[in-house]
């Protein structure tokens, strides 16, 4: 195979490839999985909007309440809803090991609970 043939074919493999990949304006939230301390998390320009408008603190302002509550870092946040409320949940790795979930009113930034 010649590399002008080959380059042919990555370049018909990759415009297929992104044909197929929906765009990012068709992603809706995601419901959470079972267990999880939310109903339904936000899609990024959601949530960007949500804190721009004034609905909800920024992260950086809730991330040391989190970590502290928790005794590790950060390594996801989420706002989402629960129960008509938006919440930021804040995935922290404790520094035994573990995950826990930290549930955080996205309004004030106040500690709602642990998991």
């Amino acid at each position: 195979m010649s590399e002008k043939t080959f380059r042919s074919c990555v370049a018909a493999a990759c415009f297929s490839f992104l044909a197929a990949v929906p765009s990012a304006a068709a992603y809706e939230p995601v419901v959470v999985a079972q267990g999880y301390p939310a109903d339904q998390c936000m899609a990024r320009r959601e949530a960007k909007a949500t804190v721009l408008s004034g609905q909800a603190v920024r992260l950086r302002a809730v991330r040391s309440v989190a970590e502290a509550a928790a005794k590790g870092e950060m390594i996801n946040a989420e706002l989402c809803w629960r129960g008509g409320e938006i919440i930021y949940v804040i995935t922290v790795l404790s520094g035994s090991g573990k995950v826990v979930y930290v549930t955080l009113n996205a309004a004030n930034g106040q500690l709602i609970g642990m998991r």
